[in-house]
């Protein structure tokens, strides 16, 4: 099987440093609400290395008071 780049749907991942910029909070206080189970979990992609998808955070964004969004 053949596969081309039109038959992928790539998904972009985000490091936790780029979660951080993003957000506009720092790595421990997003660490800190995953452990709450107020924030998306990252994705394991080997043994100390972790990244969140962007449609994860994305929804997560969508789902904050209009007034905690500016």
């Amino acid at each position: 099987m053949n596969m081309t780049t039109e038959a992928i749907n790539p998904i972009k991942l985000l490091s936790a440093k780029e979660v951080a910029s993003t957000i506009g909070m720092s790595k421990s206080w997003i660490y800190d609400q995953i452990k709450k189970d107020k924030f998306p979990k990252p994705v394991r992609l080997g043994p100390q290395k972790t990244a969140w998808k962007l449609t994860d955070i994305a929804e997560w964004v969508n789902t904050l008071p209009k007034e905690a969004v500016h």
